[in-house]
C-alpha cells in the first residue's frame, strides 16, 4: 500500500451549475459574455502566436451526459435518464448546439495545422476532429448508452471531419 487514497472523481468535479431542473429554461448562450469574449481572445492569441509553426488543440467537447453532468451532477443525470427523461434530452440538445458554436469558433479562428486537427488524445489527425468522450456511460448498460449516447455522438461527428474518442 503507497498510502495513496483515490478520490473516486467523475467529471469536472465542479458543483452542479443547476440547483434542479427547474433551473434550466434559464440557461442560453450569450455570445457577449464575458466568458464567450475570453475564449474567442484566446483563440486569436494562440493562432497570432502559432502563425502555422505549431497546432493549437481543440477543447474536449462536453455534450450528452458530460454537460448533463456539469448541469445536475453526475448521480442526479443518472436518475434523470428515467424521472426526468424530456429534461435530460432537452439538456443533451442544447449541449449539442452549444459545442457546434464552441468548435466551429475553434476552427473558424484557429483553423487547422497541415490540413488537420491537433488534439491531447492524439498529436494530430487529418481534418476537422472534434475530441469525443462518452466517460459517463461506463456506469450504465450498453441499451443506455444506446438510447442517450450513441446518437448525439453520431450526430455531432458527423458535423466534422471525424473523432477522437475515449
Amino acid at each position: 500500500d503507497d498510502g495513496y487514497v483515490g478520490s473516486g472523481w467523475i467529471s469536472s468535479m465542479v458543483p452542479p451549475l443547476l440547483a434542479d431542473w427547474s433551473e434550466f429554461e434559464r440557461l442560453r448562450f450569450d455570445g457577449n459574455s464575458l466568458w464567450h469574449q475570453r475564449y474567442l481572445r484566446q483563440l486569436r492569441l494562440m493562432r497570432d502566436a502559432a502563425r502555422g509553426k505549431y497546432g493549437i488543440s481543440h477543447l474536449i467537447v462536453i455534450d450528452s451526459f458530460n454537460f448533463v453532468y456539469e448541469l445536475v451532477g453526475a448521480t442526479n443525470t443518472y436518475l434523470s435518464m428515467y424521472e426526468a427523461p424530456a429534461r435530460v434530452k432537452e439538456a443533451i440538445e442544447f449541449a449539442y448546439r452549444l459545442n457546434l458554436r464552441i468548435h466551429d469558433t475553434f476552427f473558424d479562428i484557429a483553423g487547422m495545422l497541415e490540413g488537420g486537427t491537433c488534439s491531447w488524445v492524439v498529436p494530430w489527425l487529418p481534418g476537422r476532429i472534434i475530441c469525443e468522450s462518452v466517460d459517463p456511460f461506463h456506469m450504465t448498460s450498453l441499451r443506455d448508452f444506446e438510447k442517450w449516447g450513441q446518437e448525439p455522438l453520431e450526430r455531432l461527428a458527423g458535423q466534422y471531419d471525424g473523432a477522437a474518442l475515449h
